[in-house]
Protein backbone atom coordinates (compact mmCIF):
# COMPACT_ATOMS: atom_id res chain seq x y z
CA UNK A 1 0.00 0.00 0.00
CA UNK A 2 1.65 3.43 -1.06
CA UNK A 3 0.36 6.39 0.83
CA UNK A 4 0.27 10.17 -0.59
CA UNK A 5 0.39 13.19 1.04
CA UNK A 6 -3.15 13.71 0.70
CA UNK A 7 -4.16 10.15 2.14
CA UNK A 8 -2.24 10.59 5.45
CA UNK A 9 -3.79 14.06 6.48
CA UNK A 10 -1.93 15.81 9.96
CA UNK A 11 -4.92 14.19 11.73
CA UNK A 12 -4.11 10.39 10.68
CA UNK A 13 -0.32 11.36 11.33
CA UNK A 14 -1.04 12.38 15.03
CA UNK A 15 -2.99 8.81 15.18
CA UNK A 16 -0.55 6.85 13.93
CA UNK A 17 2.15 8.19 16.30
CA UNK A 18 -0.16 7.67 19.37
CA UNK A 19 0.09 3.79 18.16
CA UNK A 20 3.84 3.69 17.09
CA UNK A 21 5.18 4.88 20.09
CA UNK A 22 4.22 1.64 21.98
CA UNK A 23 6.37 -0.50 19.55
CA UNK A 24 9.29 -0.91 21.94
CA UNK A 25 7.19 -1.20 25.08
CA UNK A 26 5.01 -3.60 23.75
CA UNK A 27 8.35 -5.74 22.32
CA UNK A 28 8.71 -9.01 23.71
CA UNK A 29 11.64 -8.22 25.37
CA UNK A 30 10.25 -5.75 27.13
CA UNK A 31 7.41 -7.82 28.54
CA UNK A 32 8.24 -9.54 31.61
CA UNK A 33 6.30 -12.38 31.92
CA UNK A 34 2.99 -12.95 33.25
CA UNK A 35 3.59 -14.87 36.96
CA UNK A 36 3.42 -12.50 39.31
CA UNK A 37 1.14 -10.14 40.93
CA UNK A 38 3.35 -7.21 39.94
CA UNK A 39 4.30 -8.35 36.33
CA UNK A 40 0.33 -8.40 35.81
CA UNK A 41 0.08 -5.24 36.99
CA UNK A 42 2.91 -3.79 35.09
CA UNK A 43 0.88 -5.43 32.11
CA UNK A 44 -2.30 -4.15 32.64
CA UNK A 45 -0.86 -0.51 33.22
CA UNK A 46 0.61 -0.58 29.78
CA UNK A 47 -2.47 -2.06 28.08
CA UNK A 48 -4.45 0.29 30.09
CA UNK A 49 -2.12 3.41 28.67
CA UNK A 50 -2.44 1.46 24.76
CA UNK A 51 -6.39 1.73 25.48
CA UNK A 52 -6.32 5.20 26.71
CA UNK A 53 -3.78 6.34 23.75
CA UNK A 54 -6.00 4.70 21.55
CA UNK A 55 -8.98 6.30 22.19
CA UNK A 56 -7.61 9.78 22.62
CA UNK A 57 -6.48 9.71 19.37
CA UNK A 58 -9.77 8.87 17.79
CA UNK A 59 -8.98 5.20 17.21
CA UNK A 60 -12.67 4.19 18.57
CA UNK A 61 -15.40 4.51 15.53
CA UNK A 62 -18.55 3.62 15.48
CA UNK A 63 -19.71 0.50 13.99
CA UNK A 64 -21.20 -3.40 14.15
CA UNK A 65 -18.28 -4.50 16.07
CA UNK A 66 -19.71 -7.64 17.15
CA UNK A 67 -20.76 -8.80 13.25
CA UNK A 68 -17.30 -7.75 11.98
CA UNK A 69 -15.63 -9.58 14.83
CA UNK A 70 -17.09 -12.83 13.56
CA UNK A 71 -16.45 -11.80 10.08
CA UNK A 72 -13.78 -13.89 7.70
CA UNK A 73 -11.87 -10.81 7.89
CA UNK A 74 -12.71 -9.85 11.85
CA UNK A 75 -11.09 -13.28 12.39
CA UNK A 76 -8.77 -13.33 10.47
CA UNK A 77 -7.30 -9.70 11.70
CA UNK A 78 -8.25 -10.32 14.96
CA UNK A 79 -6.93 -13.95 15.39
CA UNK A 80 -3.86 -14.12 13.25
CA UNK A 81 -1.69 -11.15 14.44
CA UNK A 82 0.57 -11.55 11.28
CA UNK A 83 -2.64 -10.09 8.76
CA UNK A 84 -2.03 -6.84 10.72
CA UNK A 85 1.08 -6.23 8.91
CA UNK A 86 -0.70 -5.24 5.74
CA UNK A 87 -4.03 -3.80 7.65
CA UNK A 88 -5.29 -0.65 6.41
CA UNK A 89 -5.79 2.34 8.52
CA UNK A 90 -9.86 1.21 8.58
CA UNK A 91 -9.12 -1.52 9.42
CA UNK A 92 -6.66 -1.10 12.38
CA UNK A 93 -9.64 1.17 13.74
CA UNK A 94 -11.84 -1.68 13.35
CA UNK A 95 -9.70 -3.85 15.08
CA UNK A 96 -9.25 -1.30 17.99
CA UNK A 97 -12.71 -0.87 18.48
CA UNK A 98 -13.30 -4.40 18.79
CA UNK A 99 -10.78 -5.16 21.05
CA UNK A 100 -11.78 -2.04 23.29
CA UNK A 101 -15.84 -2.60 23.29
CA UNK A 102 -14.72 -6.56 23.61
CA UNK A 103 -13.06 -6.00 26.85
CA UNK A 104 -16.12 -4.56 28.09
CA UNK A 105 -18.14 -7.97 27.93
CA UNK A 106 -14.98 -10.30 27.78
CA UNK A 107 -12.74 -9.22 30.22
CA UNK A 108 -8.99 -10.53 29.08
CA UNK A 109 -9.78 -9.26 25.52
CA UNK A 110 -7.22 -6.88 25.62
CA UNK A 111 -4.47 -9.07 28.04
CA UNK A 112 -4.74 -11.69 25.14
CA UNK A 113 -4.22 -9.55 22.54
CA UNK A 114 -1.27 -7.96 24.58
CA UNK A 115 -0.16 -11.72 24.81
CA UNK A 116 -0.67 -13.32 21.46
CA UNK A 117 1.29 -10.18 19.98
CA UNK A 118 -1.49 -8.50 18.50
CA UNK A 119 -1.47 -4.93 20.28
CA UNK A 120 2.34 -4.97 18.81
CA UNK A 121 1.79 -5.65 15.59
CA UNK A 122 -0.93 -3.05 15.62
CA UNK A 123 1.62 -0.53 17.09
CA UNK A 124 4.40 -1.83 14.30
CA UNK A 125 1.53 -1.46 11.63
CA UNK A 126 0.98 1.92 12.52
CA UNK A 127 4.95 3.17 12.94
CA UNK A 128 5.10 1.32 9.24
CA UNK A 129 2.08 3.46 7.78
CA UNK A 130 4.14 6.83 9.35
CA UNK A 131 7.06 5.70 7.94
CA UNK A 132 5.75 4.80 4.61
CA UNK A 133 4.15 8.46 4.81
CA UNK A 134 6.89 10.53 6.13
CA UNK A 135 9.28 8.43 3.19
CA UNK A 136 6.37 9.73 0.39
CA UNK A 137 6.70 13.52 1.51
CA UNK A 138 10.64 13.84 1.78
Amino acid sequence: MSLSRRQVSPLTKVKLKALACFVSQLAPSNLKSVGTAGENNDHEELVAAFVHAASRAGWIVPFDWATWAESAEGRRLLREPRHIATATLDQLAKVLTTLIRGERFSEGTLSEALESGLLLAIARRAEALLDMHEAATR
